[in-house]
C-alpha cells in the first residue's frame, strides 16, 4: 500500500469521524433508480440546485476497481449551457466506508 493510498483512506476516515452521515452502501437502490442520492448542494443562477435539477440530463457509470472498490458516477448537466457536475463515490466494502468527490 502506498503512502498516498494510506493517507487516503485516513482522511476518510477522520472526516467520516468529525462529518458523520448516512453512508449509502453498494446495494442501496437509489444508485441503481432513477432518484439520485444528493449529496452535495449550491446555488446556480440563485437557485438550490436541488430545485432545479429536474431539466438537466443526468448519466450514471458505475466500474468495479481492484481490491473489491466499487465507482459509481452521477454526471448532471445543464441542456442550456455546457456546464456539468459530476459526483463520484467509491465504496470500501472491507471497511464500510465511502470517499466523495464533487467536481
Amino acid at each position: 500500500m502506498t503512502s498516498s493510498t494510506l493517507l487516503r483512506i485516513l482522511l476518510v476516515l477522520c472526516c467520516s469521524l468529525l462529518f458523520p452521515t448516512t453512508v449509502i452502501c453498494a446495494h442501496d437502490s437509489a444508485w441503481n433508480q432513477q432518484e439520485d442520492p444528493l449529496s452535495f448542494s449550491f446555488r446556480y443562477g440563485g437557485n438550490l440546485f436541488e430545485n432545479i435539477r429536474s431539466g438537466w440530463t443526468i448519466t450514471r457509470e458505475q466500474n468495479t476497481l481492484p481490491d473489491h472498490r466499487l465507482q459509481r458516477i452521477v454526471a448532471y448537466n445543464d441542456p442550456r449551457t455546457p456546464l456539468s457536475v459530476t459526483a463520484e463515490g467509491i465504496d470500501y466494502p472491507r471497511s464500510s466506508a465511502r470517499e466523495w468527490l464533487v467536481r
